[in-house]
Formats: C-alpha cells, structure tokens, sequence
C-alpha cells in the first residue's frame, strides 16, 4: 500500500461507504471508527504512519464487517472525540443534511464567509478552524461590518443610505440564517455531531440562537417599468452575441418563471410537449416539490426557431454545460450585467423576471399566477406580485 502521508484524519471509502480514522493527538495513536447497524467498530494502532493504520482498518475492522463476518477486534465504545473544527462539522453536514447539494455548498460557505470576516489574520483553510471561532458576537460583528461597507459606498445622502443599510441588513441576515443551518434543530444536527464524536462548544449553540436584525427579504419584487420591457425584448438577441447561455437563461426564466437554481439544475429530459404545447415535467423546485408548469409559447417559439426543441423534445442532459460554479453564478451574473444594461434597476435580477411573468400573469388572473408561479396559496402571490395589477385597476378606476 502506498504510504499516506501523515495528518489528523483520513476518510476511507468501502463498497458505498464511508469510514474515518482519527490521530489522538496527545497519544499519537491512529483510531479506526465507524457504525454497522448500530454497532460501533473501534481499533487503536500505535504507530505515526498513517497507511499502517489504513491498511489495519480495512484488512482487520471494514471489511469483515460489511461481509457479514465477525470482526477480529470489536471493542465496547470508547469516547471517540474528534477536534471540534469546523472542518469536521462541513465534513458530516455533507452526509447528513437532506437537501440540494448547492444548498449544502450555499449553507457552509456562508458560515466560512462570517468566519473569515471576523478574523485580523485571514483563515487560509476552513478544516483546521476551531468551533470556539463561531460565537454571536462574531454574527453580530458580521452584520454591523457588512452594513456599514453597504452605507460607505452608497451615493451621500440619507435616502441612499438608508436604503444601502436596509439591504445590507437583509443580505447580511439571510447569510448568517444559511450559517446556522449547519446547527439547525429541525435536523437534529448538533446531536448528531456529538453522536459522531464532534466536540460541540457551547459558543455554537448560541450562535444558532442568535437574531440578526432585519427582514429576510424585500417586501416586494421589482419589475422594471412597460418601456424597459419592452426595449429589452427587443434587444435581447444582442445579449446571444455576448453570452449564449444567458440568452437562453433569460427566455427559460420569463417562459417558465422557474429560480435561478432551478434553471441551473434544468434538464432536457424535464420539458415534455403535450398537447402540443411545452411543460416542464421534472426537476425539484422550492421545498423538494417536483416542477410541473406550462412553459409560455413565446418561449416554445423561440426554443424552436432556434433548433433547440426538436420533435417536441429537447436533448437529454443538463440544459446549461459547464462546472456548478459556471450554472449557478457564471450565467446568471452575464444576465444580470445585461439586464442593468437595459434599465433594470433592482437588486435580484433573476427574480425580477420571475416578478415580470408574474405579475402579468396576475393582471389575468390570481390564480392562474399562483399556480404558474408554483406558490402554496393566494396569499403569497397577492403580498409579492399583485402590485402592478393592483396599481393598474386603481387608475382604472380613477
């Protein structure tokens, strides 16, 4: 077996798998530990190579256990403690957490991202800082931090400001909410941290209860006024020139009002033509829901024109190529630099497209829009999208 070289751990990977060996630190002994059925399998090798220990795991402990045989060594549990490092806690967050991997990746990036704030020396890597780092005050310190930034770049004055502060506040929560998912009670996620042998600081408990101020989100979605619209639709295939896939991120989001990490994740296997119009059949949208929608014919029309639906259906695959990097931030970020090109002004783009087809949507007909727009009930679409309708029928009536 080829030498491994020496560090704190080491994941293993066994017929589907996983399994860990741990270097006590004050003993500078190797700990293989893992569960099968309930069972905790433990070996301690005293010697400062790690592929000794590997080797041992796999050929003494893994192996027999997963084959149905009778490990050599099965010892009653001892305190297995790993570094509380927050490292360690991404590391099981990985397994655990039942959600998008973009969500897992979103959630514990932004638990690196306050970290990294707070510190006078820059953290280089996250495995090796310690839980004790994660406090309220270093929540609190975030939040203060990323709102005076917001206020010292925005224009002089106080409406400027203001709303420079609100935003920061609201962004800045919405951070440090997706920082504490990685403790959520809902998932049981500290407990099972413990269970794993991960030394939770109390410091961390009160990081999870800590309320940032601020709302989650704005009150309403902008939609840019008929004249921008209008001009952006008909400039829009200059935007093919610049940016292929932000073109056809821009038709797919007005045609399906689907959410940015939706239409990253799309596939042409998700869109399915009945009754000779295009729907998407697939995908999971908000809450783990499975996307079913009609997509709007201006966009079929287009997807046609352009050879991407053929014969009703569009190739197999993720509809945008490229790295997850390149889906979720790349694409989108060509679109939004587009889109401020054009006149629109508000600070979720995207979702201004989403706003755009739904609150047309809306002017026809309530319900329609709150199906289209895949909402749990009326009330949601009424709060975040009636606005323009609702400004239209009261000049109406004047």
């Amino acid at each position: 077996m080829k030498t491994i070289s020496d560090s704190l751990s080491h994941k293993i990977s066994w017929q589907g798998r996983k399994f860990r060996i741990y270097k006590h630190r004050a003993a500078g002994s190797w700990r293989t530990y893992f569960r099968i059925k309930g069972t905790l399998y433990h070996c301690t090798l005293e010697t400062p190579l790690k592929a000794a220990a590997v080797e041992r795991a796999l050929n003494e402990i893994i192996k027999p256990a997963l084959n149905g045989a009778t490990p050599r060594q099965v010892e009653q549990p001892e305190p297995v403690v790993i570094p509380g490092t927050f490292g360690a806690v991404v590391e099981l967050y990985k397994t655990l957490a039942l959600i998008d991997p973009h969500s897992v990746r979103a959630n514990y990036h932004a638990a690196w991202r306050i970290l990294s704030a707070g510190q006078v020396k820059p953290l280089e890597r996250y495995s090796d800082a310690p839980l004790t780092l994660l406090t309220p005050q270093l929540a609190e310190a975030y939040q203060i931090k990323m709102i005076r930034a917001a206020e010292a770049s925005a224009e002089p004055n106080t409406t400027a400001r203001r709303e420079a502060r609100l935003r920061a506040q609201r962004t800045s929560k919405s951070t440090i909410q997706q920082a504490k998912s990685l403790f959520a009670r809902r998932g049981r996620f500290v407990e099972r941290y413990q269970e794993a042998g991960i030394t939770i600081p109390d410091c961390v408990l009160l990081f999870r209860d800590f309320k940032a101020d601020g709302t989650n989100r704005s009150k309403r979605y902008v939609r840019p006024g008929d004249q921008v619209i209008a001009e952006t639709f008909a400039q829009v295939d200059a935007l093919k020139a610049i940016d292929a896939d932000a073109w056809l991120m821009f038709w797919l989001a007005v045609g399906t009002g689907m959410r940015r990490g939706e239409l990253a994740n799309a596939a042409g296997e998700h869109f399915r033509t009945i009754a000779d119009r295009l729907h998407v059949v697939g995908g999971i949208g908000k809450d783990g829901e499975q996307i079913v929608i009609p997509v709007q014919k201006r966009t079929q029309d287009v997807l046609i024109a352009e050879k991407l639906l053929v014969a009703g259906a569009i190739r197999p695959g993720l509809i945008f190529a490229g790295s997850e990097d390149r889906r979720h931030y790349k694409i989108p970020l060509a679109l939004n630099d587009w889109l401020t090109s054009m006149g629109w002004s508000g600070q979720k783009k995207m979702h201004d497209l989403r706003a755009y087809i739904g609150s047309k949507l809306y002017e026809r007909n309530p319900r329609a829009a709150m199906l289209f727009l895949r909402h749990k009930n009326l009330s949601v679409t009424e709060q975040y999208y009636s606005h323009h309708a609702a400004r239209a029928q009261v000049d109406d009536v004047i």
